[in-house]
Formats: C-alpha cells, sequence, structure tokens
C-alpha cells in the first residue's frame, strides 16, 4: 500500500462508543468523562472508581482538618461573640495578624480553615455531581450531549464503575484493591429507542 492509503486506511478505524479523544493526552479514552487537571489525566472507563474514591477522600480529609483545627482553635481563641466570627475570613485575619493581636501559628490556621471550607464545598460538589452520573450510567460529556443512553439501572451503573457492590468497602479501605469491571469499555447497550 501507498503512504496515502495507508493513511486512509487509518483514518477510517471506528472508535468504541462513548470513547473521546483527548488532546491533552493526544490519546483515545473509553467511556470517558473529563480531563482532570488535578491528576493530569483523563478519567475514563479504567480510573473512574480510583477518581470517585479520590472524592471521596478529599471529603473525609476536609471534614477531618476542618474539626482538628477548629477544635483547637477555639480552646486557645475563644469565640465569645458572633461579630468574632469575621475574624476567620482570611482578609480580617492578615489584619489582626499584622495589628499583633492574632499570633502567626494561628493566623495560618484561620486562612488554612477558608481554604480547607472552600476545598470541602468543592469536593462535595464533584462528588455529589459524579455520584448522579454515575447513577444514571452518564459521563459529563455524555451530560452535556446526548443524555442517558447507556442507562442499565442503578445497580449495574454502580457495577460498570465499581465492579462488585459487595467489594465497594473493601476498595474505600484499600483503592487498590482487585475487581473484575462488568465489561471490558468497548461494548455498551445503547438504550434509548431512537425515532427515525
Amino acid at each position: 500500500m501507498a503512504f496515502n492509503e495507508q493513511l486512509i486506511f487509518l483514518l477510517q478505524v471506528d472508535a468504541p462508543p462513548r470513547s473521546f479523544h483527548c488532546s491533552h493526552c493526544n490519546a483515545c479514552i473509553l467511556k470517558r468523562d473529563h480531563h482532570c487537571f488535578f491528576s493530569n489525566s483523563c478519567i475514563g472507563f479504567y480510573n473512574q472508581r480510583f477518581f470517585i474514591l479520590y472524592i471521596v477522600y478529599m471529603v473525609w480529609g476536609n471534614i477531618w482538618a476542618l474539626y482538628l483545627q477548629i477544635t483547637y482553635l477555639s480552646e486557645v481563641y475563644p469565640l465569645d461573640s458572633y461579630f468574632e466570627l469575621f475574624s476567620f475570613f482570611p482578609a480580617v485575619t492578615i489584619v489582626q495578624f499584622l495589628l499583633g493581636k492574632l499570633a502567626m501559628l494561628n493566623a495560618i490556621l484561620m486562612i488554612h480553615i477558608a481554604l480547607c471550607a472552600i476545598c470541602l464545598c468543592a469536593a462535595l460538589f464533584f462528588l455529589f455531581f459524579e455520584t448522579i452520573l454515575m447513577f444514571k450510567g452518564m459521563t459529563s460529556y455524555e451530560s452535556q450531549r446526548t443524555g442517558p443512553i447507556y442507562d442499565q439501572g442503578i445497580l449495574n451503573n454502580i457495577r460498570s464503575v465499581f465492579g462488585p457492590v459487595k467489594t465497594i468497602p473493601l476498595q474505600i479501605i484499600c483503592p487498590l484493591f482487585p475487581v473484575d469491571q462488568q465489561n471490558d469499555g468497548c461494548i455498551w447497550e445503547n438504550t434509548r429507542i431512537k425515532s427515525h
């Protein structure tokens, strides 16, 4: 075959359903959900469960950090009135530190509390969004374009991400717990009846 014929042959290869090309990764990703800039990789068929577990760990970690920091600061820096709650805003914290009314460690903790609260809100949003998508059997790309055309029911949709449901507690404790997913990521049953 000539070079042009080889190029045409390569361009005619069909991509599996639900796979999309990522320009950042320069690869075709099975069941591509999105490109995650935090992990610098695409979230798809093989790592969606790890992404959801990562978000769960973010929620737990931020809640634990907030609990520890607020517990410590409430003993060191007791809040006698609602007006003193404003000191937890980073701008007010910095001003109080510069005026000498607040120790450096406490100022850093107060700023870190604000950052943890922001990260917790973002993580809760992403966890809610990804859970809803998983329950509906969709990716974020499909939610914007096509809707739930591969919905197999909530339980089967969870299995397609986490494998057997009974292993989910083990996966939460040990994310590298080996699981067999329901399919290979290339074959998906279209559940939407197409109208002509």
